[in-house]
């Protein structure tokens, strides 16, 4: 105890001195830069940065586990969804399996991006008014390009046309008829400023502007401009790709329309069928990879889930057939209408149609698909419904494909998900 009162007078004593040397200006923060708008948008470089930013959010659309493209493919006529939400309540309104609320706000944090720039466009003085207009032009389209998507998928919804520089908590649904007529203003001003041929890779461009201008036309019921809008696209530098080319330009078992599916072909200067496409690539930087298209998972059956006669996987996703299947889950379980029903047209059928995309070597039907699992009595045979417990689970495990749409390498994952990849938004 003779130790305790002069340890405590230490330590009261040390207190005293840290005290007194403190100061206000000590707690005050010294961050050495802010990332902010007014910082950013002070030259043409800073509205340049901002552009990056709105062609990088399009990957959302394209990129991760049931994304909201897959979503929209799962209501659409040639699919459902393999698991639903749970209908028996309102709130939450998301769900592990769909975007449902989750796309609703991601979109209005793109929107909000582009409504920066937008805004803050007069903020410098622009040394060519060219350029001040061409980058208001694309930050118009990636605003349209949104608030198209969220007027036919939800109706009508918030409008915001402005940066919002504080709190706001009154929102009020727009009707969808007001903001296509808005987003319709603003691709036209866009056709007139953007280039024909982008100046780099990702720039959005007048063929781009028109293809979208297009579909908002026939929204507004406005069927002359419609034409004229797509005959502009039409008479741009596009056509329909005839010949080989190419990663797989000499493969003779493959046709062009494989071609124009491979990630790598997407935006091969020879590809005049792309309009428009997203830019995310396998062998770019780690800190620009999405998660990945999941193609070979989102849109594949679950083929690897198949049992040989001993109760084990016929050919697991683990293998070299794996690499090339995938591991599919069928989250979007396309159905007959489209596998057989659609073909059958001016006496073909599924087997028999000239049209390649049902060509034999661009899908996968199930019996193509052999058994590979080293010691199964089935080693080599196809794939076989016989040993299904319960056929209710061919719903997810037995159904055709195109794989020359799914087939993604995916170098930078375990599983064959199907990795980063270019994504169409407007093909010819």
């Amino acid at each position: 105890m003779k130790y305790f009162f002069p340890a405590i007078r230490t330590v009261l004593l040390f207190t005293g001195l840290v005290l007194s040397s403190c100061s206000d200006s000590w707690l005050e923060p010294d961050p050495k830069s802010f990332f902010a708008p007014k910082n950013v948008y002070v030259n043409e470089a800073g509205f340049q940065a901002g552009l990056v930013t709105l062609r990088k959010n399009l990957n959302y659309d394209f990129a991760g586990n049931r994304n909201p493209i897959s979503a929209e493919y799962s209501y659409s006529d040639i699919a459902v969804s393999g698991f639903q939400s749970d209908f028996r309540q309102n709130t939450p309104s998301n769900s592990q399996f769909l975007p449902i609320l989750s796309f609703f706000t991601a979109v209005y944090e793109y929107i909000k991006n582009a409504n920066v720039l937008i805004s803050r466009i007069d903020d410098i003085e622009w040394p060519r008014e060219e350029t001040r207009n061409m980058i208001l032009a694309e930050a118009y389209w990636h605003r349209a390009y949104w608030y198209y998507r969220l007027v036919n998928t939800y109706g009508d919804v918030p409008w915001i046309g402005i940066e919002l520089k504080g709190t706001k908590l009154d929102f009020q649904s727009t009707s969808r008829d007001a903001i296509l007529k808005k987003i319709q203003a603003d691709l036209e001003y866009a056709v007139q400023w953007l280039p024909v041929k982008p100046g780099a890779l990702g720039d959005v461009t007048k063929g781009a502007a028109n293809h979208l201008l297009t579909k908002v036309y026939l929204a507004n019921t406005e069927f002359d401009k419609a034409i004229a809008s797509a005959t502009a696209v039409i008479d741009g530098p596009y056509r329909l790709m005839q010949s080989r080319f190419g990663s797989y330009a000499d493969d003779p078992v493959r046709n062009v329309l494989w071609d124009l599916h491979r990630s790598e072909n997407k935006n091969n200067p020879q590809n005049t069928e792309t309009i428009y496409t997203t830019v995310d690539r396998a062998d770019g930087p780690p800190e620009a990879w999405t998660a990945g298209a999941h193609t070979m998972r989102l849109y594949t059956p679950s083929w690897w889930a198949i049992l040989d006669a001993t109760g084990n996987r016929a050919c697991n996703w683990d293998t070299r057939t794996g690499d090339t299947l995938g591991i599919g889950n069928a989250d979007v379980r396309t159905n007959n209408y489209w596998h057989y029903t659609i073909w059958n047209e001016n006496g073909y059928n599924w087997k028999t149609t000239p049209d390649l995309r049902r060509a034999d070597i661009n899908w996968v039907e199930m019996t193509e698909i052999l058994t590979c699992r080293s010691g199964s009595p089935q080693i080599g045979l196809s794939l076989s419904k016989d040993y299904f417990s319960n056929l209710a689970d061919t719903v997810g495990r037995w159904y055709p494909w195109p794989i020359y749409k799914t087939f993604i390498p995916t170098p930078n994952h375990t599983q064959p998900l199907g990795g980063q990849s270019d994504m169409y938004i407007f093909r010819l």
